[in-house]
């Protein structure tokens, strides 16, 4: 049973989670089409010699995001510092998506992480 302290502190994480991913979802979805118009899905891959991801745009996981986009296209500005955090919110994000709980040093990773990702992600 969790403590109402370890509840809060998940809920938080649920609610970070919720708030990165739908933002790098967000960003890269109007980069992309800033960058190579309403058919970027298709078009994009095709400019660049590259294969096309395997699920649409809205299919592909929080990591395939990364995959695929973040780190092939040149409108995309993947520092190491910002592919960092990224790694370290995999294993956090997939803890918390299978509800397990957070340690509180696990739960400052992910704040620390999402923050500077919410913050450095621009295009």
């Amino acid at each position: 049973m969790l403590t109402s302290y370890e509840k809060n502190r998940m809920m938080q994480a649920y609610m970070l989670l919720y708030e990165v991913e739908n933002y790098v979802r967000s960003t890269i979805e109007q980069a992309m089409k800033d960058a190579y118009g309403t058919k970027w899905f298709t078009k994009a891959p095709k400019l660049y010699n590259m294969p096309s991801p395997p699920k649409s745009f809205l299919e592909l996981t929080f990591f395939q995001y990364e995959l695929y986009y973040l780190r092939k296209y040149p409108i995309f500005n993947l520092t190491s510092a910002l592919s960092y955090h990224f790694y370290v919110l995999y294993p956090l994000r997939n803890k918390v998506a299978h509800h397990h709980c957070l340690s509180l040093y696990e739960f400052q990773q992910l704040k620390r992480s999402s923050y500077y990702v919410l913050r450095e992600l621009k295009c």
